[in-house]
């Protein structure tokens, strides 16, 4: 049966079909890939819808301000656990605020600790929309949470494995492919036979066919080729037509061999694809993990030099505006000095006058003093004077002394 449909003119379809079927394995493989990005969709939604529906009920306005710890954090684990976790398929629920500062997680030492790395990631989603991504195996779906319009936004994190998912989605298609494989081997195998089926067919025609059955051939190729067949017109070439085919047929099974090492290496080549080709996801997604890490570094740095700038220019300002300050100070500290020598000046001219002033009151009140004194001592009509007048002291102060005439002092 197999030399039926190993005939050389079978060649062609079997050469055709091995081609269908490699393009069949290519076309297994890219399907499984679209079935893993859609399963991974699916279960980004049903973890969004877990979060939306399931967790956010749980929370409270108080949990959204600040980390969650004591009695409840004990309450709002046996909940997440009951209702969340246990039920599946979310494995861990993480809570973050819009700035990466953990207010919720499975282990109670991490709550309240801030992760650069993730704080581009969070604020995002807290003012946009979910994100998804894979690390280490695990599908992370960021979701913004809030309990009133306008109120604060959290972001949860739901995380759950992804083996399950990916090996679900690959399976159909990959048993598909390993199916194809095993196909293209049969093909590929048949199609060399081909090949050896038309040797064979050749070393038949050139064969010697003894003339009587009943009679077994002699040796026709003796050693010393004394034999009377070489004397025969064109045996000598038939026999070396025979000869070639037979090194036709010899190999043509070799490289039927070496069909089959190939596939077998092909199969394996396969496998190792397959090995690398998540190796090279796993280290993709990692390598962008630390790209955004490092990007989140960046901005984190970035925005601390622009914060060290804006303090350095408000100390600047505050600096020009003390020197402002103190020149306008300076400047009233030179007019009350300038007030004060004036005010000074004037309390002498002040001083002055009034001891002028009383120099001329003292004056004035001498002069009155002695006018007083003539009057008494001056005589009546007839001749006579009058009695001695009242005893009158004055006190005259050495200051005085200066002003007085000669003839005026009294005792």
């Amino acid at each position: 049966m197999l030399g039926s449909v190993a005939t050389r003119e079978r060649r062609g379809f079997w050469g055709t079909a091995s081609f269908l079927l490699v393009i069949g394995i290519g076309a297994s493989l890219y399907f499984a890939q679209a079935a893993r990005g859609s399963a991974t969709d699916e279960a980004a939604r049903l973890a969004r819808l877990t979060a939306q529906t399931q967790l956010a009920p749980l929370l409270t306005d108080s949990d959204l301000q600040a980390p969650i710890t004591g009695e409840r954090y004990d309450e709002l684990a046996a909940a997440i656990e009951r209702d969340i976790t246990t039920a599946g398929p979310v494995e861990q629920v993480t809570i973050w605020s819009s700035v990466a500062r953990n207010l919720y997680d499975v282990d109670p030492a991490l709550v309240g600790a801030r992760s650069s790395y993730l704080q581009q990631l969070t604020f995002e989603v807290a003012n946009g929309e979910p994100r998804t991504d894979v690390v280490d195996g695990m599908l992370r779906t960021f979701v913004p949470l809030w309990l009133q319009p306008g109120g604060t936004v959290v972001v949860a994190e739901m995380d759950q494995a992804f083996g399950p998912i990916a090996a679900q989605a690959n399976a159909p298609w990959y048993r598909l492919a390993l199916g194809l494989a095993i196909g293209l081997a049969i093909a590929l195998s048949i199609y060399a036979l081909t090949f050896l089926s038309s040797t064979r067919g050749a070393s038949r025609e050139t064969a010697y066919v003894p003339s009587r059955p009943s009679e077994r051939p002699r040796d026709l190729n003796p050693p010393d080729g004394s034999s009377p067949a070489y004397t025969q017109a064109g045996f000598r070439q038939l026999e070396e037509a025979r000869q070639t085919a037979e090194a036709r047929a010899a190999a043509a099974e070799e490289n039927y061999r070496g069909l089959q090492a190939d596939f077998k290496t092909m199969l394996e080549n396969l496998k190792i694809l397959e090995t690398n080709l998540a190796s090279y996801e796993s280290s993709a997604t990692k390598a962008e993990r630390e790209v955004e890490t490092l990007r989140a570094q960046v901005r984190d740095s970035a925005e601390r030099i622009g914060t060290l700038e804006d303090d350095g220019n408000a100390m600047r300002e505050r600096l020009k505006l003390r020197e402002r300050e103190l020149g306008t100070a300076q400047a009233q500290l030179d007019e009350a000095e300038a007030k004060a020598k004036q005010a000074e000046r004037e309390l002498e001219r002040t001083l002055i006058e009034l001891q002028t002033l009383e120099s001329r009151f003292h004056m004035s009140k001498l002069s009155e003093a002695l006018r007083d004194l003539d009057e008494v001592i001056v005589p009546d009509a007839d001749g006579a004077t009058a009695g001695p007048p009242p005893r009158v002291i004055y006190t005259v102060s050495s200051e005085d002394e200066d002003v007085l005439p000669a003839a005026g002092k009294a005792r």
